[in-house]
């Protein structure tokens, strides 16, 4: 099993998944507003982190549903005061799946970051119930190596590399429509979101804590320069760059019914 790059207990997670509510939620919510979140549903959402999706579904499911958040650190999670949500400390990987089934299940930037991805996502399929949906959005660092700034699309190619040494895979979400296709899902949809990003704003402090969030890591591989790493670093903070981000894959489906 690789060591997590992403750790909730790291001393600014926090502030981290902050921006990258601030940055994701919009186009998160859009998208489960489209899928035809409704009263009384039971929603399944593994790797919960800061909780804000967690948060929006338990208003929207309301008192007769049930939405169940897990993570293996469920930290930010157990501030949720709502009694349709329930939160789970749960590895998706090894413990053992709910015994229930789901009419929606939301997956936000897990599944790149498990070398398990492609059994998780069929169990994923497994828990839905006849005629629920599940709604994938991971990230594809592929489109930043097209950015306007060549620091930043050096270090993604280097990322990707390193990364997978480590168990990520930043490239693999490009073809999450065909997945779920193959895995026998009806209705199956997809786009990117693809926003160029300016140094400074939201959307670079969240890349800028990522990358000092996992800078131990990346520097125990032999594909990033620590020089480029550190240049990338500052140019994310200049507002005078400007940057293609990671796609933000999002993929849905149905499981036929009956």
């Amino acid at each position: 099993m690789s060591e997590y790059v992403l750790d909730n207990a790291w001393d600014r997670a926090q502030r981290r998944l902050e921006l990258l509510h601030e940055v994701h939620d919009p186009g998160t919510f859009a998208r489960l507003e489209r899928l035809g979140v409704e009263p009384g549903w039971r929603v399944f959402v593994p790797g919960g982190g800061g909780g804000s999706v967690v948060r929006w579904l338990g208003t929207r499911v309301g008192a007769a549903g049930r939405v169940l958040a897990t993570d293996i650190d469920p930290r930010f999670l157990e501030a949720i005061d709502d009694p349709a949500v329930a939160v789970r400390r749960h590895d998706i990987v090894h413990d053992p799946l709910p015994d229930e089934r789901f009419d929606l299940v939301a997956v936000r930037l897990l599944l790149i970051h498990l070398p398990e991805r492609e059994a998780v996502l069929k169990r994923l399929v497994a828990l839905l119930a006849p005629g629920g949906r599940i709604l994938l959005e991971e990230y594809d660092l592929t489109f930043a190596e097209r950015s306007p700034d060549q620091a930043w699309g050096q270090s993604a190619r280097a990322v990707i590399k390193a990364l997978k040494r480590l168990g990520p895979d930043y490239d693999w979400a490009r073809v999450l429509p065909l997945r779920l296709h193959r895995l026998g899902l009806q209705e199956v949809g997809g786009e990117v979101d693809l926003p160029y990003f300016r140094g400074g704003s939201p959307t670079a402090m969240f890349h800028w804590l990522t990358g000092e969030q996992a800078r131990e890591q990346l520097a125990k591989t032999p594909d990033v320069d620590p020089r480029l790493f550190e240049r990338t670093q500052a140019a994310l903070l200049d507002p005078e760059r400007w940057f293609l981000p990671p796609g933000m894959v999002a993929a849905w489906g149905r499981k036929p019914p009956g």
